[in-house]
């Protein structure tokens, strides 16, 4: 259950990174 739970809160980081246009996913 956590590896599900980290995945979903990566998955509203990136789309929030994406929407914000910050460009936090090629420093990851």
């Amino acid at each position: 259950m956590a590896e599900e739970l980290l995945e979903h809160r990566l998955k509203r980081l990136k789309m929030r990174s994406m929407r914000r246009g910050i460009k936090e996913m090629d420093l990851i």
